[in-house]
């Protein structure tokens, strides 16, 4: 059999992504009417409630329900001054809209909000697609966007009432902003508008989750260092990338002195207040990881290094390697065949299984950040992500936690992993085929 590289056996440049889009939705709706089958039905009650709730692996949701649930009432009686005004976090708020829309006629369960979990699922595939395609092409986009619409957990959590949808979609925004200031040349108008929207896009991921802006500024000034070497390379300055960064850089200096009083009204983050912020890093760190040490312990059997604290800076320095080892590993092969306390043996069994295809990704990404290591836009997800898993294995102990945490990061992995895994099939097909050209060519008795 003639041998043909990968883009010529798979052309997934001539897949239409729209099509491609109807069948992810198609895939996520399936999802979610069958989850919410196996809870209504109580197939298994340990794993899905009545409405669809996963009580196994997304227990936040149950909490978030109730409280959508009572924000739809205040929609349904015209209380919106007190829909606004309501301490409730920012998606709370978004699910108690379908919760008044929907919900009295399928009730106050997972199928009332798939509308806007259908969005955020598909508004991710999306971006990653569009990333994967900035930075390498095409192939690369889809196949990143193919490996993650599949990805069975992910799936799962995209049909509960969880935050994280939402972070990942603004963070991949944010990325893919300032991602484009590395490879296209903006004029100051366009530098404008990408610079507004950014500092739009942070604000957003601020009021969110105020707990993960420390990525967030990783993210801006790594961008901003990265569009500098880019004009010293160039050995010419682009105005418009240069603007679009100083007003990110502007940003993200003010938005935390200005947003008190939205943060209070719109909602946000509960266990951080914006006067920490303020607190040198390693205070932060100490006080995140106490608050996951003092929630993990109770609620949860499969914490790690319960008993490290971090109370200076040379304590977090030193747990570094500890927390690169759970960030990157965990869940870590000897757990993946013991029942958990939530999820029981099938739930190990497929973060496990994960876990290994992340393995092989996460080595893919190393060859692909080899064959690119020029490329400045490379870097820029290489730096947000390392320094995002790590700074999970720092502060979060829950390993269930930590792995629904790092989907936003392994994205971006998975991104450079597509690329990877692409180019080393290319290089195992040429090679096969020149040795095939090489047998075929030989002379009958020739030496």
């Amino acid at each position: 059999m003639k041998l043909v590289s990968l883009k010529n056996r798979v052309k997934l440049s001539e897949l239409k992504p729209v099509r491609l889009l109807v069948i992810a939705a198609i895939l996520h709706l399936s999802v979610a009417f069958i989850i919410f089958w196996i809870g209504r039905s109580s197939i298994a009650p340990n794993l899905f409630d009545s409405n669809g709730i996963a009580v196994s692996f997304a227990y936040d949701s149950v909490h978030y329900q109730l409280e959508a649930k009572s924000l739809a009432d205040m929609l349904t009686r015209r209380e919106i001054i007190a829909w606004l005004t309501a301490s409730s976090q920012f998606h709370v708020k978004l699910y108690s809209r379908c919760f008044m829309l929907f919900g009295p006629w399928v009730g106050f369960n997972i199928i009332a909000v798939e509308p806007l979990n259908l969005l955020y699922y598909l508004a991710i595939l999306c971006l990653v697609f569009r990333l994967g395609r900035e930075i390498f092409g095409q192939h690369e986009g889809l196949l990143s966007a193919t490996m993650i619409g599949l990805w069975p957990s992910f799936l799962l959590h995209t049909t509960q009432l969880l935050r994280d949808p939402l972070f990942i979609i603004l963070m991949l925004l944010l990325v893919l902003i300032i991602t484009r200031w590395l490879v296209k040349v903006y004029r100051l108008s366009d530098g404008l508008i990408t610079g507004l929207s950014a500092a739009a896009v942070s604000l957003g991921l601020f009021l969110i989750r105020v707990d993960a802006w420390v990525i967030v500024q990783v993210a801006v000034f790594v961008a901003a260092g990265l569009v500098a070497i880019r004009q010293w390379n160039q050995r010419c300055i682009l105005p418009g990338n240069v603007l679009g960064a100083l007003l990110l850089l502007a940003a993200i200096v003010i938005i935390p002195q200005a947003s008190t009083t939205i943060l209070n009204r719109i909602g946000g983050n509960p266990i951080f207040s914006v006067t920490e912020q303020h607190l040198p890093l390693w205070q932060r760190i100490t006080k995140r990881r106490q608050v996951s040490i003092e929630t993990g312990v109770a609620n949860a059997g499969s914490n790690l290094d319960t008993d490290v604290k971090l109370n200076s800076q040379v304590d977090v320095l030193q747990y570094l390697p500890r927390a690169s080892e759970i960030g990157f590993f965990a869940p870590f092969p000897e757990t993946w065949f013991r029942a958990g306390t939530r999820g029981g043996l099938p739930g190990r069994l497929l973060s496990g299984l994960e876990t290994l295809v992340i393995y092989v990704v996460d080595l893919a990404a190393c060859f692909s950040i080899w064959l690119m290591r020029r490329r400045l836009a490379v870097w820029l997800l290489v730096i947000i992500a390392v320094a995002g898993i790590i700074a999970l294995g720092l502060v979060v102990v829950n390993v269930g936690t930590l792995y629904r945490m790092r989907y936003l990061f392994e994205m971006l992995l998975i991104v450079l992993g597509a690329k990877g895994l692409i180019s080393l099939f290319s290089l195992i097909c040429r090679s096969l085929s020149t040795e095939k050209l090489v047998y075929t060519e030989r002379k009958p008795g020739a030496s």
